[in-house]
């Protein structure tokens, strides 16, 4: 990958740095950004460290928002990322940052629910609807309890 040559004088920043500072806060990855400015991740990475120290992507307080009453509706951690198109960590953090524990009771109670619905003959895609889950999440949780013999009935269906 070529580096675009910016003139600039001895000891000031790069032009291209407050642009990726700008377009990283907006949510752009590391990756979209070098290859806009013809540079590495890496020298990314270190631009970003320098401005500031922190790399990961800032979440709004309306995207925070989202995420709390996602999860206040009976969503998973791992069911809200993938509804947002969020990294796991980002939403994690969300909870830590707020002071929010995470119930694993909770988690158990969904459980039940999705294996109580597929003993009574309920096809996977009815139980996700039927509970606002995305299809995969009900697959792996049916896929992760159920024993093999039981789990290829339900799926089957």
């Amino acid at each position: 990958m070529g580096s675009k040559q910016y003139p600039r004088e001895k000891g000031s920043r790069a032009p291209w740095h407050a642009d990726a500072i700008s377009m990283f806060k907006s949510g752009r990855s590391q990756t979209d950004i070098a290859n806009k400015h013809g540079v590495s991740r890496e020298r990314v990475r270190q631009v970003l460290v320098s401005y500031g120290g922190h790399v990961s992507r800032p979440t709004s307080d309306e995207v925070q928002d989202n995420i709390i009453k996602l999860y206040d509706s009976g969503l998973c951690l791992d069911e809200i990322s993938s509804k947002l198109s969020l990294r796991f960590k980002y939403v994690s953090r969300v909870f830590t940052l707020r002071g929010v524990r995470v119930h694993p009771v909770r988690r158990k109670a969904i459980y039940g629910k999705i294996l109580s619905l597929a003993s009574k003959g309920s096809r996977v895609s009815d139980i996700a609807k039927d509970l606002g889950l995305t299809y995969r999440s009900v697959f792996i949780i049916l896929q992760r309890y159920l024993d093999k013999k039981e789990f290829t009935k339900i799926v089957g269906r």
